[in-house]
């Protein structure tokens, strides 16, 4: 009876400790991210609205481009409230023929920022541009423009 009471009261201090442990980690193991980071807009996979009258664009046009388009590489990012800038992961690709880059924005996403374009060739940083707002209303596009400079080779 003395080896059960003693087993009973082991299984009852290991039971208390794991709880402890429990209640103790859990606050860090369901730690989210920051609260002042804006949300990341909602990215459909093409470049096509689902439904365009509910949605808007941002769009980069480029001009400078003495570059063969298909060896440009364009990215947007947002600024979180820390003032670091990250890539968008869905809004990134390279300029249409007419050296332009359009993105749909979901209503959701509508007046949020700053965002930012950016213009690569081979990894290198050709053009950055100024920040914007994501348009406020359905059917609205943004258009930012860069200049490359005239010293890209093809």
């Amino acid at each position: 009876m003395n080896k059960l009471r003693a087993y009973a009261r082991s299984i009852l201090l290991a039971s208390t400790i794991g709880l402890w442990l429990l209640v103790a980690w859990l606050p860090a193991l369901t730690h989210a991210a920051p609260s002042d980071l804006p949300p990341r807009p909602e990215i459909p996979p093409t470049t096509a609205p689902p439904v365009p009258s509910k949605g808007a664009y941002i769009e980069l046009a480029i001009q400078g481009a003495t570059v063969e388009m298909r060896s440009l590489w364009t990215a947007v990012q947002w600024q979180d409230g820390l003032g670091e800038w990250h890539t968008v992961e869905g809004w990134q690709g390279t300029p249409e023929e007419d050296v332009t880059k359009r993105w749909w924005v979901a209503p959701k996403d509508f007046g949020t920022g700053p965002f930012r374009w950016l213009v690569y060739q081979g990894g290198e940083l050709l053009a950055l541009s100024i920040s914007f707002h994501l348009p406020g209303s359905a059917g609205e596009t943004v258009r930012v423009g860069v200049t490359l400079p005239s010293t890209t080779s093809g």
